[in-house]
């Protein structure tokens, strides 16, 4: 049961750092990278929002940590999302699931959204929240799912026939991986990625966020770049928190590449290092629920696919469906795969400081 005196206090990022608060986040089973200080200012440095982490007491001990981002843009206004970039965990933190702490937390940060006229509050989870209902919170369809692999021991035992046969072509071919950290890598691996990613689209964030991770996450980032015969074909970027790790950014799509599987290959290869390291899950990133041929690749690594569940508390408007973007904006999509990569990258940086 919730106590009587719990307290709810509103912690900055750096407040956010405090040993109290890290030690709670390094214990509880439900927290990823996503609730840390260190993803926090990742996000403050690319893009001027300001990251809250509501932490309730009890007695004067920290029972629970949610943390929200203040999502600000001069043209659009605002909203406050938990968590922004990324669509596997928001919900509150509490100790012993208490759903009454939980719930606390949730009606004082939709009391101060509602207070700075905020659009929407908006709370980002693989599993339903019980009782939000009562406070307002809608739960529209997302159109995404997400996909966790258990990768303790993983082996190429461990996958489907067809990724078995894909990956040891890859390496069959000559395929090499190297890890590193240096800065130079990270701006080649970079510019790959948003030539990529302009091809299909996709706007991304500027260099500033890839600088941000290097300087915040340190050994929670790890970059990978892909070699057939010497030369670079592509790459993956990892995040991690010692026991989930989350393909965050991925290079594959270059014909070399495609011709190996270099996809498949790249994923196996961090999923092997990040088990070396301690970490048991592995998280393939969202997928739009009608892409098919992704999500029967992705059902190839023996995972749980799970829905991306939204709650939303409209407060001036409603928030829309991310899947919406699978699915719409067709000729704005057919522009952008025509704009010069320098383009893409000045005006992705800004798409991406509101579509989060």
């Amino acid at each position: 049961m919730r106590s009587a005196t719990t307290e709810v206090r509103a912690l900055s990022t750096a407040e956010a750092g405090a040993p109290e608060v890290t030690a709670f986040l390094d214990t509880h089973p439900g927290s990823t990278i996503f609730y840390r200080p260190e993803w926090n200012r990742v996000i403050e440095e690319t893009y001027g929002h300001e990251c809250v982490s509501y932490a309730a007491y009890a007695g004067g001990e920290l029972v629970g940590l949610f943390p929200v981002t203040r999502v600000r843009h001069p043209l659009f206004g605002s909203k406050w999302v938990a968590q922004p970039y990324q669509f596997d965990s928001g919900a509150p933190l509490v100790r012993d699931d208490d759903e009454g702490n939980s719930k606390t937390l949730i009606e004082r940060v939709a009391r101060d959204a509602r207070a700075a006229r905020a659009h929407f509050l908006e709370i980002r989870h693989t599993a339903e929240l019980e009782g939000v209902g009562e406070l307002g919170f809608e739960s529209p369809d997302a159109g995404l799912v997400t996909t966790i692999v258990d990768i303790a021991g993983i082996e190429l035992s461990s996958v489907r026939r067809g990724h078995r046969r894909n990956i040891r072509h890859a390496f069959d071919a000559g395929l090499e991986l190297e890890e590193t950290d240096e800065l130079d890598d990270l701006r080649r691996f970079r510019r790959m990625y948003l030539a990529e990613n302009r091809d299909l689209a996709a706007p991304q964030a500027g260099w500033s966020y890839f600088e941000a991770m290097r300087r915040n996450l340190g050994e929670r980032m790890r970059l990978f770049l892909s070699r057939l015969g010497g030369e670079l074909v592509g790459g993956i970027l990892t995040i991690d928190d010692g026991r989930t790790c989350f393909a965050r950014c991925g290079v594959q799509n270059d014909e070399r590449a495609k011709s190996v599987y270099l996809g498949k290959a790249q994923i196996f290869h961090t999923m092997q290092a990040a088990a070396a390291r301690g970490c048991t899950r592995y998280n393939l990133g969202i997928s739009w629920t009608g892409d098919a041929g992704l999500l029967a690749n992705k059902d190839g690594w023996y995972g749980e696919t799970v829905p991306v569940r939204l709650h939303v508390l409209p407060i001036a408007k409603a928030a829309p469906s991310p899947g919406e973007y699978f699915e719409k904006f067709g000729l704005a999509k057919a522009v952008w795969r025509r704009l010069p990569l320098s383009v893409a990258d000045w005006a992705g940086a800004r798409v991406t400081r509101w579509v989060c």
